[in-house]
């Protein structure tokens, strides 16, 4: 806490770091005077609270210990928390600030700027990827009313509908495994979500003749996730064969609309029943008990379908008028104005509360002309494929050695066959493979390369999805990335067309992985990317590692191993091994991956909208970029409207206003020292004088500060001794030596201070012991008589030996 003066009052403040606003209660702002607020559209949540939007925003000064600063306010409502002024990250990154024994210092500006207005990770606005987009929808009036739909939205489950899970079983042997040993506080995790769950009437106790062991993993949150591994029941489970909406249905309807909502769904399994013939086989075991579901648990080949079949059921009147369209978890709500829209999604928003689902609010997008909506464009009647689909390919980058070229011509020579005068066209690059060529990459190469990426991105190499078709998936990984293409095979020729390109980057963790485990995670990270096509139908997964199937199957796996092999099971593949030199083109594709704040669907979207909109912003950076764009700046390139440095690496290029914020959230990612934070960054941005600003955010971060605190007994304070109300009555004693060797052997001096009168005696001894303390003190108690108190400053003193 701290007192500070805003507009001549002072005010007692928290100053906060794991807040990325700075906020003022309702009724502290009318005390001060109710300065002008402008409007704004930012929300923000709470630790257990919902979303909230601000009230208004004002721009003031305040002052802390004597020294005045810029700083933007919002104004929240009173009930949201209990300080009257709470200063975050918003105004703290911007400042040099330290904390000391408990206590926040912050430096003074060296000039005063303006503060940037959108930097914030949870604020939710337009820039900044927000958990509600409203910045395209012009009428004011339906923005407040969604947001107020939105903010009172509950899921109240007031309705039932007549769908509920039966498990069909290809023979009568049960399934019955141990269960697996857990450490001392992963059962007490374990039986508490157990408990919350009798609780809630989602699981009972069991004597089932089934049983399957569980896997309790821990979230990048720090939570954890218990689940239940049914590999071995899901293969005796009958597959829930419940047709999935084709595609192409589904983008036909969607091409005389002309205003957009989607919504995403959470995967509320647990609304739906099992019915009670089925419950049995849910059975799962732990340390301490056997329980089984009454609610559809996570894991079971058949949840997604049943969950499917659920939501379709919920909006089954919507989706005959044409109002929702389905697929999976993802709706969209389609009307042709504004006004329409309005009235379908308060009629979507009353059938998913009865419903009881729960929304994600931060992926979903409300009264828009344009949208993305199973990997297509939808806009002004027209349908085409996402951009994203060829993202990896698009921003590959320039090669800068051999290798690299060997790299970008084993993607596209795979594909080839489709390009027309392909080896003319790669001649340029071809030629500098040669083994008496020196390595030139100008503009005659440079026009190949870009050549060959824009034959790669379109028709009639890239295909658009086809519902039925053969489909196949190769994935390969590297330390530095995972690479993955969809292939469909064509009606018309036969052969394998790419349907998407995707790549990103190992984290410094996943770097660590051995061969086989970066394998799997590319697999994964590829299957996670193409659910909304993979699922549901038969496909081949192709990988060049050999014991990816054997090593799946295994009962004991590792918590990593297993949670991924749970996510595998609501998917039908087979698996085909080929050799490396048969998989260039996704190899290429896993050692040139896209920079992680850039990968597709990622949640990094919203910084990457903050970074362009800071860049924009910053003075010197302005200057730069227009002379990026026209191509008069060496060593940097425009790319997506970023600025970006190029040597070794392309990374981007953080305005100075981010540069705190980046570097902390790389910090944060595990309060890594000096090194590894300065590493992390460096992957894909570029910051000037990285190591000392580094310094200054790990030199100044809270956490860190007091994890590095002496642990256990704790260093007293100083205090002053009594002295005692008259001469003789105290003594102070000490040793000083040792020193060079008298005669008598004497190598240390007994030091004796009169605590009252400073008095002081000298005694030459040759050891440091208590016995020749007591025998001195006692010899001078013969003159001077019985003290009251003796007190030694240090061990050395011998008393306490």
């Amino acid at each position: 806490m701290k007192i500070v003066m805003v507009l001549h009052n002072d005010i007692e403040a928290l100053i906060d770091t794991g807040s990325d606003l700075t906020l003022m209660y309702k009724d502290e702002y009318e005390r001060i005077g109710s300065p002008p607020l402008r409007p704004t559209e930012v929300r923000f949540t709470g630790v257990g609270s919902p979303a909230h939007t601000a009230l208004g925003e004002f721009q003031t000064e305040v002052t802390i210990d004597g020294h005045r600063f810029p700083i933007l306010i919002r104004v929240a409502a009173d009930a949201i928390f209990r300080q009257r002024l709470l200063i975050g990250t918003d105004f703290l990154e911007l400042r040099n600030f330290h904390a000391k024994k408990g206590t926040i210092y912050i430096d003074p500006d060296d000039e005063t700027e303006d503060l940037p207005e959108m930097l914030q990770i949870n604020v939710l606005d337009e820039e900044n990827a927000a958990k509600v987009d409203l910045s395209h929808t012009r009428d004011e009036d339906a923005k407040r009313q969604i947001a107020t739909w939105i903010e009172d939205y509950r899921p109240d489950k007031t309705a039932e509908t007549t769908v509920s899970m039966r498990l069909v079983l290809k023979d009568n042997e049960a399934v019955y495994q141990k269960a697996r040993r857990l450490a001392a506080n992963e059962r007490d995790i374990v039986n508490a979500q157990i408990e919350e769950w009798k609780s809630q009437g989602i699981v009972r106790p069991s004597s089932s003749d089934y049983a399957s062991p569980v896997v309790l993993f821990k979230k990048r949150d720090g939570t954890h996730r218990l689940c239940v591994d049914y590999r071995l029941l899901n293969k005796k489970i009958v597959r829930d064969r419940y047709p999935l909406p084709l595609i192409e249905d589904q983008l036909d309807r969607l091409q005389d609309t002309k205003i957009f909502s989607t919504l995403d769904l959470k995967n509320g399994f647990f609304h739906m029943p099992v019915e009670a013939e089925s419950v049995k086989y849910t059975a799962f075991i732990v340390p301490d008990g056997q329980f089984e579901f009454l609610r559809v648990p996570f894991g079971l080949c058949n949840s997604p379908s049943v969950f499917q079949r659920y939501v379709n059921a919920i909006f089954r009147d919507a989706i005959r008028d044409g109002t929702v369209l389905t697929y999976m978890d993802d709706l969209i709500v389609l009307s042709n104005n504004y006004e329409d829209g309005l009235d379908r999604l308060r009629m979507v928003f009353e059938t998913a509360s009865k419903a009881g689902l729960n929304i994600n609010w931060k992926k979903c997008c409300f009264l828009k002309r344009r949208v993305e909506f199973l990997g297509h464009i939808i806009e002004d009647g027209t349908v085409r494929p996402s951009e994203r689909k060829t993202e990896a390919v698009k921003r590959f980058a320039e090669p800068k050695n051999i290798r690299q070229v060997q790299a970008f011509l084993g993607l596209t020579g795979y594909f080839g066959k489709f390009i027309a005068d392909y080896s003319r066209i790669a001649r340029p690059l071809s030629n500098l493979l040669r083994a008496d060529a020196k390595f030139n990459f100008d503009a005659v190469e440079r026009e190949a390369f870009e050549l060959l990426k824009m034959h790669l991105s379109q028709q009639p190499v890239l295909n658009l999805y086809q519902m039925g078709a053969e489909t196949e998936l190769h994935t390969d990984a590297s330390k530095y990335g995972y690479g993955a293409i969809l292939l469909q095979r064509n009606g018309d020729d036969g052969l394998l067309h790419p349907v998407y390109f995707a790549s990103g980057k190992t984290t410094s963790a996943e770097e660590r992985y051995s061969s086989y485990e970066l394998e799997v995670l590319a697999i994964i990270r590829a299957l996670r990317r193409f659910r909304v096509y993979l699922l549901g139908i038969h496909f081949k997964i192709v990988t060049d590692c050999k014991a990816f199937t054997m090593t799946i199957g295994k009962k004991d796996l590792c918590v990593r191993l297993a949670r991924w092999a749970l996510l595998l099971v609501e998917f039908q593949y087979s698996i085909e091994h080929r050799p490396g030199r048969s998989m260039k083109h996704v190899d290429a594709l896993s050692r040139n991956p896209l920079p992680a704040c850039l990968t597709i669907d990622e949640s990094e979207e919203g910084l990457t909208a903050r970074l362009r909109k800071a860049q924009r912003d910053d003075d010197e950076l302005k200057k730069k970029i227009e002379q990026a764009k026209e191509g008069k700046l060496d060593g940097y390139t425009m790319q997506r409207g970023l600025l970006y440095k190029v040597n070794d690496e392309t990374r981007v290029v953080v305005p100075r206003s981010m540069q705190l914020q980046i570097i902390r959230k790389a910090h944060e990612r595990g309060h890594f020292a000096i090194n590894k934070t300065e590493t992390l960054i460096q992957n894909d941005y570029w910051i000037p004088e990285l190591r000392l600003k580094t310094e200054k955010v790990i030199r100044n971060c809270i956490p860190c500060i007091l994890a590095e605190r002496q642990q256990g007994k704790q260093q007293g304070f100083l205090n002053p001794i009594e002295k005692g109300s008259v001469p003789l009555d105290t003594f102070h004693v000490d040793y000083l030596g040792p020193l060079p060797s008298t005669k008598k052997s004497y190598a240390h001096i007994l030091v004796v201070v009169d605590a009252f009168a400073k008095f002081v005696w000298l005694y030459g001894t040759k050891f440091t012991t208590s016995a020749e303390v007591i025998s001195r003190l006692r010899k001078q108690s013969f003159i001077l008589g019985l003290l009251v108190g003796i007190s030694s400053t240090t061990p050395r003193a011998g008393l306490e030996s």
